[in-house]
């Protein structure tokens, strides 16, 4: 139902602008900060995560791209041989496209692309808030391995 197309430079420069402003707004909402503060986390950590950008060894970024060649989503995953697994650490599905069942064919064309390698299992978090995406996960057979909880208790600036 889809293929996974590496992405190009010009796709990773698009993508991560976008990625950093999504994250920020995700963390935004589920820990309770603005979206400044989590706007520099997020430059921050993808920063950290991704010193070489595209070509950071072991990181994978792909185009979901639908059977008739119309691009609907995009995937970033690290491949770690020696814990033996991949990390998904941003699927996101254009929102034109959601509800079309892209969200369940990447994960699948995920597993197929590693079933020739040594790797055996894929880990991801999701936000808490993010019904959606948990309930594909656990429809997919993904369980619970940790879940973190936070309460505001007052607002102090």
């Amino acid at each position: 139902m889809v293929t996974l197309q590496p992405m190009t430079e010009a796709d990773y420069d698009a993508y991560r602008a976008n990625a950093v402003e999504d994250y920020a707004a995700e963390r935004a909402l589920a820990e309770d900060t603005s979206l400044e503060e989590e706007r520099k986390t997020a430059s921050a950590q993808l920063a950290g995560l991704l010193p070489q950008g595209l070509r950071t060894p072991g990181h994978h970024f792909w185009r979901v791209v639908a059977e008739d060649g119309t691009r609907v989503g995009s995937l970033w995953a690290h491949f770690e041989a020696e814990r033996r697994r991949a990390f998904i650490y941003d699927i996101v599905i254009d929102a034109a496209q959601r509800g079309k069942g892209y969200g369940e064919a990447t994960m699948r064309a995920l597993e197929e692309e590693l079933r020739p390698t040594d790797l055996t299992h894929i880990e991801l978090n999701v936000f808490g808030h993010n019904s959606v995406a948990r309930a594909l996960y656990d429809k997919m057979g993904y369980r619970v391995a940790a879940t973190y909880m936070l309460k505001r208790i007052a607002d102090k600036d």
